[in-house]
């Protein structure tokens, strides 16, 4: 793909495919093809089961600005789709925000907070290390 962003270029059908074939491709793909992907996916009601799978696909990347983006488009897709992704997905999530020693934690806890608010499923409190009084 050329770096024009011809992702958001793309008719529903041809993102469809398109990304389709990132989900299922199993070579290195570029940073920004990917983020472009799961942006576009996310931000777009075209197939929230699609969307689904490539954010719990990349959630797990190695890649930090492509993991971040992941978790990001959970938020988009609760306020675009007005679902929540799969229940393995946004417990990763809340595992992520739980941890403070995290670099995603602020991020997860972002997703939270903004499914909270498009969805009202209320966010786990962190547990705390020091007695409640």
């Amino acid at each position: 793909m050329n770096k024009e962003n011809i992702v958001y270029k793309l008719d529903d059908a041809e993102l469809l495919d398109y990304v389709r074939l990132v989900i299922l491709k199993n070579t290195d793909l570029e940073e920004d093809d990917v983020i472009q992907s799961i942006l576009a996916i996310s931000l777009s009601p075209v197939d929230y089961d699609l969307a689904d799978k490539l954010c719990t696909k990349f959630i797990e990347s190695e890649n930090h600005n492509i993991k971040t983006t992941s978790i990001m488009a959970v938020s988009h897709i609760a306020r675009v789709y007005k679902k929540l992704v799969n229940e393995e997905l946004y417990k990763k999530i809340e595992i992520m925000c739980l941890d403070q020693g995290s670099p995603f934690s602020g991020s997860a806890s972002d997703t939270l907070d903004d499914i909270q608010i498009f969805l009202g499923i209320p966010k786990l409190r962190k547990q705390s290390t020091e007695t409640d009084f």
